[in-house]
């Protein structure tokens, strides 16, 4: 168990010299939730708190393609033969999930951050309002991923993935809308911990998903 935690912790510190090694593609990720927040004050300036939800969601959605089409690139491709003789399948896929879930969270925040800068903020319960983003956070990087890891081969991968990406994050996507509007005091629902609950384990589906079914497809 140690020496897996180990080959993991080696993996993401590959990918964390890589990346900063080309930082083009995360700064481009930081301009476009910039870039997008400012463009939605300028056009509502004033909004209400579903509306707020809603921009959230669809910039951090649109911001997760942007940064996670990139985690099984070609140049992943051509270094896969490396990776399949000294690392365990099943432990590249979960250092490529963390390291994705790390960067995913800093932007989270960060647009966050920037929601609350440009408009009012409605957060009324922000533990449930932290709980559902966490949630939904972990359950967009699992399908973003996934789907990284099935398009890998294709010519057009960027088009792939978000055509496939799009319908699996509804269901992750609508529960976290509904436990933010809880939290916003939108609406009352006296279930929402069984919703909470339900978000979890559409995580843990994805997540186990991946782990069973990526050892096939990387060996493809």
């Amino acid at each position: 168990m140690a020496s897996q935690l180990m080959q993991v912790y080696k993996l993401i510190q590959k990918e964390f010299k890589l990346e900063f090694r080309k930082r083009v593609s995360l700064a481009s990720v930081l301009l476009f939730l910039v870039s997008s927040t400012y463009i939605c004050y300028k056009v509502f300036i004033n909004i209400n708190g579903l509306a707020w939800i809603s921009l959230f969601w669809i910039i951090l959605l649109f911001a997760s393609i942007n940064l996670i089409q990139r985690t099984f690139n070609q140049n992943y491709v051509r270094r896969k033969w490396i990776y399949y003789t000294f690392y365990e399948p099943t432990l590249v896929y979960v250092s490529k999930f963390l390291y994705n879930l790390f960067f995913l969270l800093i932007i989270a925040t960060l647009l966050l951050f920037l929601m609350n800068m440009f408009f009012e903020n409605f957060i009324r319960l922000p533990r449930l309002f932290m709980s559902g983003l966490l949630l939904g956070t972990i359950g967009i990087t699992g399908v973003m991923t996934f789907v990284s890891s099935i398009v890998m081969h294709a010519e057009n991968n960027g088009v792939l993935m978000s055509i496939l990406a799009m319908p699996l994050t509804l269901p992750v996507i609508l529960l976290a809308v509904k436990v933010h509007a809880v939290s916003f005091s939108l609406i009352q629902d006296t279930a929402v911990a069984s919703d909470l609950w339900l978000l979890g384990g559409i995580d843990l589906l994805i997540f186990g998903l991946g782990i069973m079914l990526f050892p096939n497809m990387w060996k493809a």
